[in-house]
């Protein structure tokens, strides 16, 4: 009972400590002329060292609100664009509600001026969200992967779906262009960090929509990654590489407890051409086979739609399917590779092709052992499992685009997809009775 009522106390006292921690910041956003300013941003910075604590976007009505820790140290920062910034120290240890906040217009001075750029973190460009990649701090050699999940309403999940503002994103562009077809993950784990000025956030037209002029309603979140000036122009790219083994209970050194890993991004970028490669190799059970990647290889979304539904089954027993639905399960070795070519031919043709192939082998072991003991039976099973799993994949994609005029497009696409996989897994069960005698065995074996 004691237990009972110490349990009932922390439940009530948690949310009020947590409550008399965090408080809510307010207000309203007008011009001089009263009317409501839409998609400003507001910042909660810290001090001194101004780093981001929370943020807001205004409202279609020009409202924002911020809940953030107890602090005497914040400065609110708004900003719009064709507006003067707005600053306020304040102290948060009580909810605030700032009220109507005045933002005043810029006065352009015709005589020449210097300007000093602030850049702001976050800001909605008409409608797009935008992130300024240098406000959110990353490590040398991080990747784009590691950049996306600093920024706020951005998530990345474990086996590589992006979600923004709550939708999943089908794409990640750069500079507007496809980099490696429409695989998002290719582009995340392969462009640096370093390389990045700005993430845009978006929603894109469908491709019929955007070939045909004819809007049809659907719309997809998408990613646009815009390169620093000086990534434009040249090489640039990351190489890593890992090893190490495992040393057996009875210090046996063997090829089996060996660990490797490398991965390999090299990029060449200019006006006219964009040349990338990508590779990669490890035996410790990290895939190149998302579940994108699966439904690539049997032969993309469209293949799988019946009657506007889509149909999909994964079997465990299918060797890609095994390979997703087991993913942790024993040991896999991966390799792959890709190169990625762009060629901008003019302002109205390009050309663009891709290749990527990977491999992948994993073998599982397993042993169980048990013992039934009942008041008039004693019996043993023992059981063994050996299974190998092998699926390989090539991808090829190549697309020729010329725009004639504003009304008039061409399009020419290629692609080929080859998979091949196979499986073999081998059982064996015994039973075994009081005195160790066999009483049951089977041997099953298992190809595909």
């Amino acid at each position: 009972m004691k237990q009972f009522f110490l349990l009932l106390i922390f439940l009530f006292v948690c949310p009020l400590v947590y409550g008399q921690n965090y408080y809510g910041l307010s207000g309203n956003l007008i011009d001089e002329s009263g009317t409501e300013l839409v998609g400003a941003t507001v910042l909660l910075l810290n001090l001194p060292d101004s780093t981001m604590e929370e943020y807001a976007l205004t409202n279609e009505k020009g409202f924002f609100k911020i809940t953030a820790p107890k602090s005497s140290n914040y400065v609110l920062k708004v900003s719009y664009i064709g507006y003067e910034e707005y600053e306020q120290a304040l102290s948060l240890n009580q909810k605030i509600d700032l009220g109507t906040i005045v933002l005043k217009e810029k006065k352009e001075l015709l005589e020449s001026i210097e300007v000093v750029a602030e850049r702001i973190p976050i800001r909605m460009n008409g409608d797009t969200l935008e992130y300024s990649a240098d406000a959110f701090e990353t490590q040398e050699h991080d990747n784009v992967e590691a950049l996306l999940k600093k920024l706020p309403g951005i998530q990345v999940d474990r086996d590589g779906t992006i979600k923004a503002q709550g939708e999943t994103v089908d794409r990640i562009l750069v500079d507007g262009k496809e980099f490696f077809g429409d695989n998002p993950e290719v582009v995340m784990k392969n462009l640096p960090a370093g390389a990045i000025d700005k993430v845009q956030v978006y929603d894109r037209k469908s491709d019929m929509a955007e070939f045909s002029g004819v809007e049809d309603g659907v719309e997809k979140k998408t990613i646009n990654l815009t390169l620093k000036a000086d990534k434009k122009h040249g090489f640039f790219g990351h190489v890593e590489g890992g090893y190490g083994y495992g040393v057996p209970d009875k210090f046996e050194v063997s090829s089996e407890n060996h660990r490797y890993l490398g991965n390999l991004s090299l990029n060449y970028f200019n006006p006219k051409i964009r040349l990338s490669t990508i590779g990669a190799i490890n035996n410790i059970n990290e895939q190149s086979f998302s579940f994108m990647d699966y439904i690539n290889l049997m032969g993309g979304i469209k293949s799988m739609m019946s009657g506007g539904n889509i149909n999909l089954e994964l079997n465990g027993d299918d060797p890609l399917g095994a390979l997703l639905m087991n993913n942790e399960e024993g040991i896999a070795q991966t390799i792959g590779g890709g190169v990625n070519f762009n060629w901008f031919l003019s302002d109205k043709t390009e050309w663009s092709t891709h290749y990527f192939y990977s491999i992948m082998n994993k073998e599982k072991e397993a042993r169980n052992f048990s013992k039934s003991i009942g008041l008039n039976q004693f019996f043993v099973r023992n059981s063994w499992l050996n299974s190998h799993v092998q699926a390989g994949n090539h991808n090829l994609n190549s697309t020729f685009k010329h725009k004639f005029d504003p009304t008039q497009d061409l399009k020419f696409e290629l692609r080929f997809k080859w998979n091949d996989a196979f499986s073999t897994r081998q059982n064996r069960e015994q039973s075994l009775g009081a005195t160790n005698e066999l009483q049951n065995e089977i041997h099953q074996n298992y190809a595909q």
